[in-house]
C-alpha cells in the first residue's frame, strides 16, 4: 500500500511494455519539454525487454508466462506464488499509468482548446 502511494506521487509512471506507444512517447516528451518528433523519442526507439521479438500486446506482457504454462506449469505456479506482491504492484502501476496518461490527455485537450 505504501509502495503504491509512493508510485502515485510521481508525475509520470511509464511501463517498458508501453514505450513504443505514441501517446506514452508524446506524454514523456511533453513532460520533459522536448519535441515529440525528436530522434530520441521513445516511439522511435522500439524498446525491447528481451531478446525475443514480441508481435502483439499480449506477447509483451504474457510471453514467458504463456511459455511456462506450456512447458512447466508447476514452475509457473511457484513463480506466481513467490512473486504475488510484485505482480500486484505491477498491476497497480498499469492502473496508475492509465490514470496519469488520461490526466495528461485531458490537459492537452484543455490547453489546445484555450489556444
Amino acid at each position: 500500500d505504501r509502495a503504491v502511494k509512493a508510485l502515485e506521487a510521481y508525475d509520470v509512471v511509464l511501463l517498458m511494455e508501453t514505450f513504443d506507444e505514441e501517446d506514452q512517447s508524446a506524454w514523456l516528451s511533453d513532460v520533459m519539454g522536448v519535441p515529440r518528433d525528436a530522434n530520441f523519442a521513445l516511439h522511435k526507439k522500439h524498446a525491447s525487454n528481451s531478446v525475443v521479438q514480441k508481435s502483439n500486446k499480449r506477447e509483451k506482457t504474457h510471453f514467458y508466462r504463456d511459455l511456462f504454462r506450456k512447458v512447466a506449469p508447476s514452475a509457473l505456479t511457484k513463480l506466481e506464488y513467490d512473486n504475488e506482491l510484485e505482480v500486484a504492484f505491477f498491476e497497480s502501476a498499469v492502473e496508475i499509468n492509465k490514470m496519469k496518461t488520461g490526466q495528461w490527455k485531458r490537459e492537452v485537450v484543455f490547453q489546445s482548446s484555450q489556444s
